[in-house]
């Protein structure tokens, strides 16, 4: 249980440190997999070299040191100061805070259930693994249904640290036990049970390297469509713990089933319906703009399921005689490791896409395959098995080849870069009414469109997308330009679309975390907003967090003095909760002026922010005003949503009465801070 609770909490402890990134969770997960199988292998090695006595004296003063380091928290010294490596940043930063408590509990489980064989030979041990994956479930469901809304993140670490010295207290008792139960005169590894034992199958050794080769393989399909799901969820609706945890609990449910009793995984039943449901994700795909989250979610995680329920059935089906069961953790953690491996470094080095989705699905599709050929290969004459094989053959290629179809991109891209932070695609097309199309340059982060701008010379300075001067946030701007030059921020850039307001005079500057999204924004062979707005005025990019980069700024006496800020990093993909915090409000206040305004865009399909930003707006005593505009083909304009927040009472009264929102309705919604937030809660379920 502890082993994964701790996971969404240290990840949301530092998600807001690298951007609120989806990519955060992946790297966790692949440290803690990696951590995994350190402890696996701890298992492993302390059994085969040590008898249990030995064992008990080392484990013992492995879970004592492990209490040296308690509570776990992420120092405010590992906060980075630039966003360079921000993957080697994240490992050595979980490695040391929860490296040394997290090895010690996943060496737990295999020594406990080889002590467990000694004690009770002839009875087998595997139980215990499903046990122990229902635990691990337990915690991954409270953490979103009740510890996330019922303690901050202090007191989450602290729950946690004390939940630890009960199992060190649960732990010593058990081993202490063992100690006192188990003679001196055995041999090492092996214990007095070894005798008691049935003996091992004869075995050749090809058989045996193909069955280790399966147990690393199986596990590693499970780990890589995990994590594959969970990235591809999250990039487009939310980091989300609840969009973190589900699919793991899935995954985690899966081993439950599979190791708890051999019949509930039926060979007849799952792998067909796991290849029907991997064709029907991957067709559901062409629908993803019409369906809402929740219908999202009805394709990815039934699929997930069934595909880890084949991969786990069939690595159940495969379990060695107890005296290989330390070698076959280690295994089978080897393979969720190397799944790890797959998604979070070799993918991202490889692919300037998120190809490891289709290729997980294909994979997937494939083992179904041959689950289901050697499950009903074998019925009736050999005439007819052979036909039956050939059917099979057909259909699956077929399968195979409409994944493959569906998962191919629809669009041509210009350009299409890969990052810690996402796939950016640079695109060329037509926009616009359909009797007379614009052709248009545009920027795109995953799905969501960050950026639109004619390629025509008489029509690129326009203002286009989330930007036109309808928005809410074209009405701060023009309102504030009728007393003189502003200042005008923007955290996330885009394409630069803010700049086309920039008069001679005026002063606009940028905050983007990725290098990439400036690299595209400054080439002039894709979009020219900056570099027009640097020959009319000012403007500046400057590189990092944005919440980041407004405190140094202050430690540096430099407040930036803004007429209009402008937060724009809510408008599609993953949701940096760490900019829509009470503290994050307090730093924004600092940096503008007593009459200027704070401009949120909060268009999304998937969340709800007002409630969030008008709870933010009551909590400082800020005027505020909601805007909405439809779309505009004819000038290239978006629908869109925004929120203008003023400390001026002047300011606020120039805004259309119908505008105007009282902030004080909505003290009921949860204040978000450093320490509490819950996206849960403002999620947009259907109808």
């Amino acid at each position: 249980m502890l082993l994964f609770l701790v996971q969404p909490l240290i990840s949301k402890a530092i998600l807001p440190w690298f951007g609120g990134a989806p990519t955060v969770w992946t790297t966790a997960m692949l440290f803690f997999q990696a951590l995994l199988l350190a402890g696996y292998i701890y298992a492993h090695l302390v059994q085969r070299w040590l008898e249990p006595r030995g064992q008990v004296v080392l484990h013992v003063v492995a879970a004592t040191a492990a209490l040296l380091v308690l509570p776990i928290v992420a120092s405010e010294r590992w906060r980075p100061d630039e966003a360079s490596h921000p993957t080697v940043h994240i490992l050595l930063l979980l490695g040391a805070t929860v490296g040394w408590p997290y090895f010690v509990l996943a060496g737990t489980s295999p020594l406990i259930q080889k002590w467990f064989s000694y004690a009770y030979p002839g009875r087998s041990p595997y139980r215990l693994y499903a046990l122990s994956n229902l635990g691990s479930l337990a915690a991954l469901l409270s953490y979103p249904l009740v510890v996330e809304r019922l303690f901050d993140l202090p007191g989450q670490s602290l729950l946690w640290s004390w939940c630890f010295v009960g199992y060190a207290v649960l732990c010593g008792a058990s081993l202490l036990c063992l100690w006192y139960w188990d003679p001196p005169d055995h041999s090492p590894a092996e214990g007095r049970s070894t005798a008691k034992l049935a003996p091992l199958e004869p075995e050749s050794s090809v058989a045996l390297w193909r069955r280790r080769v399966l147990w690393v393989l199986l596990p590693a399909v499970g780990s890589l469509m995990l994590l594959a799901t969970t990235n591809h969820v999250c990039q487009d609706v939310a980091v989300v713990p609840l969009l973190w945890v589900v699919p793991l609990a899935l995954y985690l449910l899966s081993f439950i089933v599979c190791f708890d009793h051999p019949r509930w995984y039926v060979r007849k039943v799952f792998p067909p319906f796991a290849a029907f449901s991997i064709l029907l994700t991957a067709s559901g795909e062409l629908f993803r703009k019409k369906l809402s989250f929740v219908e999202l979610l009805y394709f990815y995680f039934p699929m997930l399921f069934l595909v880890c329920m084949v991969c786990h059935g069939e690595l159940a089906r495969l379990r060695p005689h107890p005296r290989r069961l330390t070698e076959y953790y280690l295994l089978i953690a080897a393979g969720g490791a190397l799944g790890g491996v797959l998604v979070s470094i070799v993918a991202p080095a490889v692919f300037n896409n998120y190809t490891e989705w289709p290729v997980g699905l294909v994979v997937s599709l494939m083992l179904a395959a041959v689950a289901t050929f050697q499950e009903y290969g074998h019925y009736g004459t050999r005439v007819l098995r052979w036909t039956l094989r050939g059917a099979l053959a057909a259909v699956f290629t077929v399968g195979v080849l409409a994944v493959v179809v569906f998962q191919l991109p629809t669009d041509r891209p210009v350009l299409r870069m890969r990052s810690f932070y996402g796939v950016i695609s640079v695109l060329y097309g037509l926009d616009g009414p359909i009797e007379d199309p614009i052709k248009v340059m545009l920027l795109k982060h995953g799905w969501i469109t960050h950026g639109i701008q004619p390629v025509d010379e008489d029509k690129r300075h326009w203002p286009t997308a989330y930007y036109g001067e309808e928005t809410g946030m074209g009405w701060a701007i023009r309102h504030l330009q009728q007393h003189g030059p502003v200042r005008l921020g923007a955290v996330g850039l885009g394409t630069g679309t803010l700049a086309a307001y920039a008069r001679p005079g005026d002063y606009v500057r940028f905050y983007e975390i990725n290098p990439q999204v400036l690299q595209i924004a400054e080439n002039t062979d894709y979009f020219t907003y900056l570099n027009d707005c640097r020959q009319r005025t000012h403007c500046d990019v400057v590189l990092g967090d944005a919440r980041l980069s407004f405190q140094r700024e202050l430690q540096q006496q430099s407040p930036q003095a803004f007429d209009v800020l402008v937060l724009d990093a809510f408008s599609g993909d993953a949701i940096p909760v760490h900019l829509l915090t009470r503290e994050a409000f307090a730093i924004y206040l600092k940096h503008i002026k007593q009459s200027g305004i704070i401009a949120v865009h909060i268009s999304n399909r998937y969340v709800d922010l007002e409630p969030v930003v008008l709870r933010l707006a009551d909590q400082w005593g800020l005027y505020a005003g909601k805007f909405e505009n439809h779309s505009d083909p004819k000038k290239l304009v978006y629908s869109s949503t925004w929120i203008l927040l003023t400390p001026s009472q002047s300011t606020a009264a120039a805004m259309p009465e119908k505008n105007r929102r009282n902030p004080a309705d909505f003290r009921r919604a949860p204040l978000w801070t450093d320490h509490y937030s819950n996206l849960l809660a403002v999620l947009r379920w259907p109808d």
